[in-house]
């Protein structure tokens, strides 16, 4: 392994409410902090309208129709390694954390 790698992903979450993007009320202290020690990015744009393919995109760098996460709860196809797989055969320890499942 090597350095920490830490991937925040949030669903919903309007851009102009954080600080580091600009809002003074400081609304997301903690985030903001995290973000000025890592890296943000200010342009990103979502592979589908929806979560689960979306995430199976950021995870796997596929688009839907290739991963095969789309409108239903459909796993992706296990031919696909994930972020996490590669993370873990560089000799990273990983680990998820959700709140929706």
């Amino acid at each position: 392994g090597g350095r920490p790698v830490i991937l925040v992903s949030l669903d919903t979450l309007r851009a102009d409410r954080l600080g580091v993007l600009g809002n003074a009320r400081g609304l997301t202290p903690h985030l903001d902090r995290l973000a000025r020690e890592g890296v943000v990015f200010e342009q990103a744009h979502s592979a589908a309208p929806w979560t689960l393919p979306s995430h199976a995109t950021v995870f796997m760098s596929l688009l839907p129709f290739t991963h095969g996460c789309r409108w239903d709860a459909k796993a992706i196809r296990p031919r696909h390694a994930t972020l996490a797989e590669r993370f873990l055969d560089a000799g990273y320890r990983t680990g998820g954390f959700t709140g929706g499942g």
